[in-house]
Parts: structure tokens; C-alpha cells; sequence
């Protein structure tokens, strides 16, 4: 009885979404800001990964114990493997986006609804600058 009555609430709530004279600038503006937030996630995960791969190389060099020494070996080799994959993808699909024409750096592909074309300078459908077809 719970599910149904979750279900039928969140329906409830999202209808106004689904219907066609909805103004979408909200979810065009969710979207936006959430692809800012992850190119900088990216971003900084990836200067993390480099900053924590060159203080185990550090590490490393500064090291005297042979012993500790091949585990450190192990630590920064691991930590190189996984910089490269991860650069690696990120160009990987910097390519593949380029072959493909989608732009990276574009708004999110917004489909709008029946008559209402979509906006590219103010990122909205059909409102502020849209015009009904």
C-alpha cells in the first residue's frame, strides 16, 4: 500500500512535466548546472590523482629501506596505471564526441515540445526568444 501510494504521488507531482505547454527552463537549468559540476569533479579528481602520484614518487626517492622500498615501487606504478586509464578515457571520449559532432561544451540536447522551437542563446523552449512555429 505504501508503493501505490509513493507512485501515485510522484506521478501526481511530475504531470505537470509531461505536459506539452510546460516551460522546461528549470530542467534546462538542472542540466546545466549539473554538467558544470561534474566537468569540475573531473576535473579535480584528476589533479588529486597527480598530486597523490608524484608524493608517493617523492615518497619514493626520499626513501632509504629496501624493504619499503618495493612497496612504494608498487604504490607509484599502481598510481601511474590508473592517471594513464583515467586520461586516457577522458581523451577516449573527448575523440569520440568530436568524430560523432556532439560538442562537449554545448547545452544539453533539450528536446522540446510539439511547436516550440528551442532557444540556443537563452537555453530555453519556446520562452524569452522561442518562437511558436
Amino acid at each position: 500500500m505504501k508503493k501505490i501510494f509513493t507512485v501515485s504521488t510522484l506521478s501526481a507531482l511530475l504531470l505537470p512535466a509531461f505536459a506539452f505547454a510546460q516551460d522546461f527552463t528549470y530542467v534546462n537549468s538542472w542540466l546545466t548546472e549539473g554538467l558544470t559540476l561534474l566537468r569540475l569533479a573531473i576535473t579535480v579528481i584528476t589533479i588529486l590523482m597527480t598530486v597523490y602520484f608524484l608524493y608517493n614518487v617523492l615518497r619514493f626517492i626520499m626513501n632509504k629501506d629496501p624493504a619499503k622500498s618495493a612497496d612504494l615501487r608498487k604504490i607509484m606504478i599502481n598510481g601511474l596505471i590508473g592517471l594513464f586509464i583515467s586520461v586516457a578515457v577522458w581523451g577516449i571520449i573527448g575523440l569520440a564526441s568530436r568524430v560523432t559532432g556532439v560538442n562537449n561544451n554545448a547545452s544539453p540536447n533539450i528536446t522540446c515540445p510539439p511547436g516550440l522551437d528551442y532557444n540556443t542563446t537563452t537555453g530555453t523552449c519556446g520562452t524569452n526568444g522561442g518562437t511558436l512555429r
